[in-house]
């Protein structure tokens, strides 16, 4: 995540009409004094937990239930455990980033986008090809298949796709003699 902020931030400094101020406090007066038209305070943001979002326009139900996260409450430290699912509907960097936080923590974990493709925005960085790998190689499970998740029979049919096309791959890797057997394969249930 730390490699965005970083890339936004080389972008903005190589505009001359741009002057970033971070880590500065001012208050209203210091900005007043400094004459600028045009001012544009960058404060962050809080994720909303109920899963309202670009494809998403109601709640997701069970969104309140204790074990439901936010990458606010990642970031504040609060780690899952064991299987993650990740919705993400941002469809730039944070699904993505989230995904690789969680396999490096142990989790088994499936990133589910209603996105032609996971961190879709981040193609137009030319990032994409390059999340999209890491993931893979941290056996992320990738369901480009799942569209948009509205409800939980709609979460039920990503899980359901994704343990069928386990269970193919499972079967072409044991008749190539390669790979595990499958009761050592992760597979994602509800």
């Amino acid at each position: 995540m730390r490699r965005v902020t970083d890339w936004r931030i080389s972008q903005l400094r190589r505009m001359p009409n741009v002057d970033v101020y971070r880590e500065s406090p001012l208050s209203a007066a210091d900005i007043l004094e400094t004459g600028i038209p045009h001012v544009i305070l960058a404060t962050g943001c809080a994720y909303r937990r109920d899963g309202i979002g670009r494809t998403l326009w109601q709640p997701i139900a069970g969104h309140a239930l204790p074990h439901v996260l936010t990458p606010n409450d990642i970031f504040d430290g609060r780690a899952p455990l064991g299987r993650v699912v990740i919705y993400d509907d941002d469809h730039y960097v944070m699904g993505g980033a989230l995904a690789e936080h969680c396999a490096l923590l142990g989790c088994t974990v499936a990133l589910v986008t209603p996105a032609p493709e996971v961190s879709y925005w981040t193609r137009f960085a030319l990032e994409q090809e390059r999340i999209e790998k890491r993931l893979r190689s941290l056996d992320v499970t990738l369901p480009h298949q799942a569209h948009a998740v509205t409800d939980r029979r709609g979460l039920d049919r990503c899980h359901r796709l994704h343990d069928r096309n386990h269970a193919r791959t499972s079967r072409r890797q044991r008749a190539a003699g390669d790979g595990p057997a499958p009761e050592r394969q992760p597979v994602l249930r509800t």
